[in-house]
């Protein structure tokens, strides 16, 4: 079984644009057809017992994929690195100085792999968190 048969069981709602998916070339042709990469964030948290634990994450990742299947690019997996998280049980909190770190490595591999744009896309919206996420974009500019 080849990685392309692989891919839409594994990948999910990202398909083709998976970007661990992909073998080097077919990244290689994608970003040269459109240099974007969506990287979803969200943390694994309660919700309540409606919904699962990656909700965040999950709609972001949707958002992402959907985005990219019209406009192009492709698609990270979901960062669950997170700030903001409630202190409730299931939940996998990370401190600021952490997603600081995260993102600022994620955008900086990125930027070095030839992407032109990078979304950064939060499924979660806790102010703490997304200031991170800004502040780290500004620096990169």
């Amino acid at each position: 079984m080849t990685g392309h048969e692989l891919a839409p069981h594994v990948a999910g709602v990202r398909g083709r644009r998976a970007w661990e998916m992909l073998r080097p070339a077919e990244l290689e042709t994608l970003l040269d057809e459109a240099p974007v990469a969506f990287v979803p964030f969200g943390p694994l948290e309660y919700h309540g017992p409606h919904l699962p634990l990656g909700v965040d994450p999950l709609i972001a990742e949707g958002l992402c994929a959907r985005t990219a299947a019209v406009t192009g690019g492709v698609v990270l997996p979901p960062v669950h690195v997170s700030a903001g998280v409630l202190p409730l049980r299931y939940g996998v909190p990370f401190g600021l100085e952490s997603l600081r770190g995260v993102v600022r490595t994620v955008l900086e591999q990125l930027a070095g792999s030839g992407v032109r744009v990078i979304v950064l896309f939060s499924g979660h919206g806790a102010l703490d968190h997304l200031h991170v996420m800004r502040h780290e974009c500004d620096r990169l500019m």
